[in-house]
C-alpha cells in the first residue's frame, strides 16, 4: 500500500478525475439540449441561467484537468521526466479546450440576446455567427476529449 506523498497525490488525482468527469457531464447536460434545438438562439436566450451554469461547470472541469496534471507530475517525474511533462502538456490542452468551449457557450449567450431583439435582416447574420460559435464550441469539446484519452 502506498503511503505519504504518493498516496496524497493518488487520492488528489482520483478526486480531480471524478470532479472533471462529473462537472463536464453536468455542464454538457445543462446546455446540450438547448444547443441541439434548431431554434437554439432563442432557447439559449430564454435559459440564460441554465447556460451560464453549464459554462461554470465546464470551467470547473478545466480547473480539475489542470489539477490532475499538477498532482500527478511529481509521481510521474520519478518514472520519466519526459512523460511527466507530456502528461502536463496534454492535460493543459484539455483544460484549454474546456475553457474555449465554455467561452464559446458564454459568447453564444450574448449573441442570442442580440438575436432575440434584432430585426428580420439582422437575424440571418446573427444566425450565421451563432452557427460559427457553435461549431467552434463543438470542435473544442471534441479536441478536449482527445488528449485525456492519451494522457496518464
Amino acid at each position: 500500500m502506498t503511503t505519504g506523498p504518493d498516496r496524497r497525490a493518488s487520492v488528489s488525482a482520483g478526486v480531480l478525475f471524478i470532479t472533471a468527469t462529473v462537472t463536464s457531464v453536468v455542464g454538457t447536460g445543462l446546455s446540450k439540449p438547448l444547443l441541439d434545438d434548431p431554434g437554439y438562439l432563442t432557447g439559449v436566450s430564454a435559459h440564460a441561467t441554465r447556460v451560464s451554469a453549464g459554462a461554470l461547470f465546464e470551467l470547473n472541469a478545466a480547473g480539475a484537468c489542470a489539477g490532475i496534471a499538477i498532482s500527478l507530475y511529481p509521481v510521474l517525474r520519478r518514472q520519466s521526466a519526459g512523460l511527466a511533462l507530456g502528461s502536463v502538456v496534454f492535460r493543459a490542452m484539455e483544460a484549454l479546450m474546456y475553457t474555449v468551449a465554455a467561452a464559446g457557450l458564454l459568447s453564444l449567450l450574448s449573441l442570442s440576446h442580440k438575436f432575440t431583439t434584432a430585426g428580420g435582416a439582422d437575424r440571418a447574420s446573427f444566425r450565421a455567427a451563432g452557427d460559427a460559435l457553435l461549431s467552434v464550441r463543438d470542435q473544442a469539446t471534441l479536441a478536449g476529449c482527445w488528449p485525456s484519452a492519451w494522457a496518464p
